[in-house]
């Protein structure tokens, strides 16, 4: 079965029990897509301004400017442990938050406040279809932060589908990286990377701008959102895991599943803090992730609600046949 990507491999690993803890890196949902497919805890931090410093070479990765570094484990406070570490300023960095890190061990030892917490099975895409155990057993998850006496209630941004406008602000860069590849060996690439090379050539700077100004309008409804609210909560991932090789266009086109990964690109796009949480088990024993997302910034609100939901229903102790 799929492990998801990117950082499939270190999340399978981890799932394991081969490593205890893994680094996966979050361009898209890199980090949170495995850990929702694997049945780990996985934190993306803030982005944008990154709370977590990028490598200062942008060429190791085509979205640098909206990627982070973060840790995939069996349980929320090693990540909070590997956050202390990674995260801080770093002078070769020229887009990391330039000033010291909460101590994000301590603060799980701190009491969490009550939340106003939104829970949306779909972010309201009506193209996306999310499958019918995966919204039944995130939506009774969300619920779950009821019973420790916060409140939950449904309500979605005011986002639209953002397949389109993230196609083309990749897909240029993708053709600006890998352009040569595609010159001297495209008869040797895959389907899906050939059409999304050719798609960032025909980009046109009109298209880019357009692209931009709609991504600054997200931030702002996301900035927006959570004045009201202290907590976003989604599906990780809209179906189960499913067989190696199995691909779907039915939304976007290129190199992102946008049917099976609806939910985590744009919140690397809006820079919010974003952990992925196992949250229960399908009818096939596939392990189920749920997104809680936070203020821009915020990574302890969202490690102490992990935390919460970690005590109130355990997983560390379901492991794979295989550990």
């Amino acid at each position: 079965m799929n492990p998801g990507g990117s950082s499939g491999g270190s999340a399978a690993a981890t799932a394991a029990g081969i490593a205890p803890i893994s680094l996966g890196a979050d361009g898209g949902g890199s980090i949170r897509i495995p850990s929702g497919y694997c049945g780990l805890y996985g934190l993306k931090g803030t982005t944008i301004v990154n709370r977590v410093p990028n490598d200062p070479d942008p060429v190791s990765g085509f979205v640098w400017n909206i990627s982070t570094v973060g840790p995939m484990s069996r349980n929320v406070k090693d990540a909070a442990l590997i956050m202390n570490v990674i995260s801080g300023p770093d002078l070769r960095s020229y887009n990391n938050l330039n000033e010291d890190p909460p101590d994000f061990m301590k603060s799980l030892d701190k009491d969490l406040k009550k939340l106003k917490i939104a829970w949306s099975p779909d972010l309201g895409y009506s193209e996306v279809e999310v499958d019918t155990e995966v919204k039944s057993i995130t939506e009774k998850a969300a619920l779950t932060f009821e019973e420790l006496g916060h409140v939950v209630e449904e309500a979605t941004p005011e986002l639209e589908p953002p397949w389109k406008i993230v196609d083309t602000f990749v897909a240029p860069m993708v053709a600006f990286f890998f352009g040569s590849i595609y010159d001297e060996h495209m008869d040797e690439l895959m389907p899906y990377t050939k059409e999304f090379i050719e798609l960032g050539l025909k980009i046109t700077g009109i298209d880019m701008a357009k692209c931009l100004f709609k991504i600054e309008q997200w931030r702002a409804k996301m900035k927006d959102f959570f004045e009201k609210y202290d907590l976003l909560i989604t599906p990780t991932n809209a179906i189960p895991r499913f067989p190696i090789g199995k691909r779907s266009r039915k939304l976007g086109c290129g190199i992102i599943e946008w049917e099976y990964f609806p939910f985590t690109h744009i919140f690397n796009n809006t820079g919010q803090p974003v952990a992925s949480i196992p949250c229960g088990f399908t009818s096939d024993n596939l392990p189920v992730g749920l997104q809680i997302v936070g203020r821009s910034e915020d990574e302890v609100t969202v490690l102490q609600s992990s935390l919460a939901f970690e005590e109130a229903r355990p997983w560390a102790d379901k492991r794979p046949p295989v550990s």
